[in-house]
């Protein structure tokens, strides 16, 4: 059976065409093990084709023709700055292609660093040697001759390595490992303490690309992603404390989040349940035992106006008064995010919202809801043999029954706590507080949309805290 080109447009056929063809990067290696850069080129491969419907089942028969690399196939795994190390010619679509003239450019740019550098060490020397003659000559007019020549030439040039580092420094001031290893500084931008700083940035280092444009290293970007969720600083002034373009920072941003969102979205599960009641607090555990699995709420977030009316009346909140996306949150009784939704637009109600958000689909037997009274879900949870416990209403009635309101005091006593944790996400990134451009709501090819992906990572973070429920 002859072989095709996984390229759109692209008619290379192995039995009709002088072409040769090569299979998408493996992840795996000979001990079965993920390697970071070839999963990093296989994703690479997938957007370069710009193909949405490549799955891995998929992956496995699929090539790419010679056509496609300039020199007429892929480069070696270890030289991610060849042109070639991702397909990049006749793709099918409008793009700067990339080229060798550019890749030896660069090559011949390091190669003229690595020649200055020792030139510049004999620069400082020759200053250091005429700074020691002067010196010399002035210890000898003073007849001071307690320091010793050599002494004096090796603290010259000391000196002078130092002066000149720390010249270069100060020359582009960017967020490096060193200056975040202040605590309050550390907390300021990200919000995390240092030591959980470094192990998330441990964690996500090997899957964030570098490629002969990027000017930050891989801890920058990862401060700057961070910075952008918990400042929500606008991608100018990231570019003016970084000394990148705009559009530079929106793009690493991009890409750093959705590695984020991959590596950090496991931080948002659904506990056991043997893990919940040995860790129950002592307020939950007084007033409703060992029952209490999760408490539910919903949450918005201001948008701007859409373009078109259909999607501008969906999200419409008549609650809010604005444009919203609605969220379904659910935390543990310890206080941990155990679940988040994807968007719903602000017109949806809190019933549509937890049918619909598989929320229903983690419950167990026997599980206790603790909701607010919006959500009208007793049906829906009852069928899956859980119970949901909401505050009394006063409809239809005169005043409540004692044992009523001494219920609904117990339940608010602790399901103040997913209120505690929606502020406390609404405070420590501010990017989920302020109204969102449209951009970040929008979908394409029905991918994940940008704003979920910064409430999953968001979550995910809060969960690195230490949790506001008394233990």
């Amino acid at each position: 059976m002859p072989n095709f080109c996984a390229v759109a447009q692209c008619g290379s056929r192995s039995n009709r065409d002088k072409v040769s063809f090569f299979r998408f990067p493996s992840i795996y290696d000979n001990n079965k093990k993920v390697d970071p850069r070839k999963e990093r080129r296989r994703e690479a491969w997938i957007l370069a084709t710009r193909r949405t419907d490549l799955t891995d089942s998929k992956l496995k028969y699929q090539m790419i023709c010679s056509r496609h690399f300039l020199e007429g196939k892929p480069a070696k795994l270890s030289d991610e700055n060849h042109p070639d190390w991702i397909p990049s010619q006749n793709m099918g679509y409008d793009k700067r292609k990339a080229s060798m003239e550019r890749y030896n450019r660069s090559k011949k740019r390091i190669k003229q660093e690595s020649i200055q550098e020792p030139l510049l060490n004999m620069e400082i020397a020759t200053h250091s040697a005429e700074v020691f003659d002067n010196l010399t000559s002035t210890l000898e007019t003073t007849e001071c001759t307690n320091v010793t020549e050599k002494d004096l030439e090796y603290g010259l040039l000391k000196a002078n390595e130092e002066i000149y580092r720390l010249r270069k420094e100060l020359s582009v001031h960017k967020f490096s490992m060193s200056d975040m290893k202040d605590d309050a500084k550390c907390k300021f931008y990200t919000g995390l303490s240092f030591e959980v700083l470094e192990i998330v940035f441990q964690l996500v280092e090997p899957y964030i690309m570098i490629t002969p444009n990027t000017t930050l290293s891989k801890f920058e970007q990862v401060i700057l992603t961070l910075m952008k969720l918990r400042l929500n600083l606008l991608f100018t002034d990231l570019g003016y404390r970084f000394n990148i373009s705009r559009s530079t920072c929106g793009r690493i941003f991009k890409n750093v989040l959705h590695v984020l969102y991959k590596k950090l979205r496991s931080f948002v599960q659904w506990p056991e349940r043997e893990c919940l009641c040995a860790t129950m607090p002592k307020c939950f555990k007084e007033n409703f035992g060992n029952r209490v699995t999760v408490i539910i709420d919903c949450f918005e977030i201001f948008t701007e106006k859409p373009k078109n009316k259909e999607a501008s009346s969906q999200h419409f909140s008549h609650y809010k008064h604005h444009h919203t996306i609605k969220y379904f949150i659910g935390i543990s009784p310890q206080g941990s995010v155990m679940f988040i939704s994807k968007a719903f637009t602000g017109r949806s109600s809190d019933k549509f919202i937890t049918e619909n958000s598989g929320f229903l689909k983690n419950l167990l037997p026997g599980d206790l809801i603790l909701a607010d009274r919006g959500f009208l879900i007793k049906d829906s949870v009852n069928l899956c043999m859980a119970e949901v416990q909401m505050p009394a209403f006063l409809k239809g009635k005169k005043q409540l029954h004692p044992k009523e309101v001494e219920d609904t005091r117990k339940l608010a006593n602790v399901r103040i706590h997913v209120e505690r944790v929606i502020g406390l996400l609404r405070r420590k990134y501010k990017i989920t507080s302020n109204t969102l451009p449209m951009f970040m709501v929008r979908s394409k090819y029905k991918k994940i949309q940008t704003i979920d992906k910064i409430l999953t990572v968001s979550c995910a973070l809060i969960n690195f805290c230490p949790s506001i429920v008394p233990q």
